[in-house]
């Protein structure tokens, strides 16, 4: 037992493949989002389908 867990202690997860917008957000924001906030709609003046657009963010509220 002491050498199985001596193994896991040791162990080094595999380092995380990094993030890319196409293939991993941009489903994402295309199935959840941009029917609200994309070419056609802006609620609240956020629209996330143009880069620029989305880091300028939406309308300020309070």
């Amino acid at each position: 037992m002491a050498i199985v867990l001596q193994g896991a202690v040791g162990a080094r997860p595999e380092a995380a493949e990094p993030v890319d917008f196409v293939r991993d957000v941009r489903p994402i924001f295309e199935k959840h989002c941009y029917e609200c906030h994309g070419e056609t709609k802006q609620k609240s003046g956020l629209r996330l389908d143009v880069k620029s657009a989305a880091f300028k963010g939406g309308d300020e509220h309070g």
